[in-house]
C-alpha cells in the first residue's frame, strides 16, 4: 500500500491519504500538523522554504539516528564503542558494549585548548558571511530568515560548546532537543531541575499560550486581508505584529510547556515585557532572555574588567544593532544605521533612567520606558524593510 519493495524498510515515515497517495518525511508532518488547528501554524511554519530545507536536514539525521537517541546505540554483537567514538570488535558480551556506547554519547569534562575555543566561533563568523555574499540568489525575505538562521546557529552552537558542564551527565536526547528544538541559550539551564511552580497554574497557561498563537494567526490572516491595499505600512506593521505574536509569544511559549511536560527547565524566552516597570527590567528579564544570556556571557562579563559596566553595556547594545543591521536592512537594501540608532538609544536611556528624578518614580519610570520603547520604533523597522522584506512574505503566506 505505501509503494515498498518487499522486505525494504522505510527510510522515514510514510503517510497514505484518502485518495490513496502517499507521502513521507517532512511532507507528511505538514499535512498532519495543518489537520489539527492547534497545530496548524507549527504546520504552516515547517512548510515555508528556508524552515522547510531545515526541517528536511533534521528530520533526515534524526531517521539515520534514531538508533542511537536516548544516550545509547545499539550496536550489532559484538560491536563495541570506545570513548573516542570508534568502534572497536569485543569479546565480552554485548551488554558491555552497550555499556562503554553510553559512556561515548554522554558530555564529558574535556580540557578546552585556545585553538577548540576558536573553532568553536567560526560557525558564528562564517555561516552569516556565506549568506551574505550569495543573499541576491534568494527573495529578500527568504534572505532575511536565513541570515537570522545562520546567526541563531552559530550562538547556538557556541553556548553548546562552551556551557559549564562540567559534572553534568547529559543524555543525547537531552543534547539534540536542546540544539534542534528550544531556542534558549542556556544548556545547564536547560538540563536543570525546573523549579517548583512550573506544575502551577498549568491550564491558564496553556491557555494564554494558545492566546497568543490565535491572536498572531487572526492578525496575519484574518485582520491584514481586510486592510485596503492602499494602506500597505499598515498592512505591513499589523502583518509583523501578528508575526511576532504568533512565533514569539505563542509558538515558542507552547513549545516551552511542551518541553517543560518532558520534565525540561524550558523557561519562556518573553516574559510579560508589558509589565516591566523600567528600562533595565524590560531588557534584562523579559524580553528575549535568551539573547540576554549571550549578551551577558560574551560581552558583558568579559569587558566590564576592562572598560567598566556601562561601557560593556554600550558596547552590548551597540553590537545588538549590528546584528539587526544583518537581518533587517541588509535584506532590505535601505535603511542602514537606523537599528543601531535604536539600541544606541536604549543604551543612552538605561544610563538616564537611573537618575534620582526618574529612578524614585516608578510611574515616571515606566512612562518614561514607553516612550524610549515605542518612540522609536520606526528606527528598529525602518519603512524599507516593511516594503521590501514584510509586504512580500505576507504575499507569499498568502495573507495578501
Amino acid at each position: 500500500m505505501l509503494g515498498l519493495n518487499a522486505g525494504e524498510r522505510a527510510s522515514e515515515m510514510k503517510l497514505r491519504l484518502a485518495d490513496g497517495s502517499t507521502c513521507g518525511g517532512v511532507e507528511a508532518w505538514v499535512i498532519l500538523c495543518r489537520s489539527v488547528w492547534w497545530l496548524w501554524p507549527f504546520g504552516v511554519m515547517i512548510s515555508l522554504p528556508v524552515l522547510n530545507w531545515i526541517a528536511k536536514e533534521v528530520y533526515r539525521w534524526i531517521a539515520r539516528n534514531r538508533y542511537c537517541i536516548g544516550g545509547r546505540c545499539r550496536l550489532p554483537e559484538g560491536l563495541a564503542r570506545t570513548e573516542s567514538g570508534s568502534v572497536i570488535r569485543s569479546n565480552s558480551d554485548s551488554n558491555k558494549g552497550l555499556s562503554i556506547a553510553r559512556q561515548a554519547f554522554r558530555v564529558a569534562a574535556i580540557p578546552r585548548t585556545r585553538v577548540s575555543r576558536v573553532a568553536d566561533w567560526l560557525p558564528l563568523i562564517l555561516l552569516p558571511l556565506v549568506v551574505v555574499f550569495l543573499r541576491t540568489a534568494m527573495e529578500p525575505w527568504v534572505a532575511m530568515w536565513v541570515l537570522a538562521f545562520s546567526i541563531y546557529g552559530g550562538c547556538k552552537w557556541l553556548t553548546y560548546r562552551d556551557t559549564p558542564v562540567e559534572g553534568l551527565n547529559l543524555p543525547l536526547r537531552t543534547r539534540i532537543i536542546y540544539l534542534l528544538l528550544w531556542p534558549g541559550m542556556s544548556l545547564k539551564e536547560f538540563a536543570g531541575t525546573p523549579p517548583a511552580n512550573v506544575r502551577m497554574n498549568v491550564t491558564a497557561r496553556w491557555f494564554a499560550a494558545l492566546t497568543k498563537t490565535m491572536i498572531g494567526i487572526g492578525l496575519v490572516w484574518f485582520a491584514v486581508p481586510i486592510i485596503p491595499g492602499d494602506a500597505w505600512l499598515l498592512c505591513g506593521w499589523v502583518g509583523m505584529i501578528g508575526l511576532i505574536m504568533m512565533l514569539h509569544f505563542g509558538t515558542f511559549h507552547l513549545l516551552a510547556l511542551t518541553l517543560q511536560s518532558f520534565g525540561f527547565n524550558a523557561r519562556p524566552n518573553m516574559r510579560a515585557p508589558l509589565l516591566a516597570r523600567s528600562l533595565a527590567d524590560f531588557w534584562g528579564r523579559r524580553w528575549n532572555t535568551a539573547f540576554n544570556v549571550l549578551a551577558d556571557r560574551y560581552g558583558f562579563r568579559p569587558l566590564t574588567p576592562r572598560i567598566g559596566a556601562r561601557g560593556a553595556l554600550a558596547v552590548v547594545f551597540l553590537a545588538s544593532g549590528v546584528i539587526h543591521e544583518l537581518v533587517i536592512t541588509l535584506p532590505a537594501g535601505g535603511g542602514y544605521g537606523l537599528p543601531t540608532l535604536y539600541f544606541a538609544l536604549q543604551a543612552a536611556g538605561l544610563f538616564t533612567e537611573r537618575h534620582p528624578l526618574i529612578r524614585r518614580r516608578p510611574w515616571l519610570n515606566r512612562l518614561f520606558t514607553s516612550f524610549v520603547l515605542l518612540v522609536p520604533l520606526g528606527c528598529l523597522f525602518p519603512t524599507v524593510f516593511v516594503h521590501n522584506i514584510i509586504l512580500p512574505m505576507l504575499h507569499a503566506l498568502g495573507a495578501i
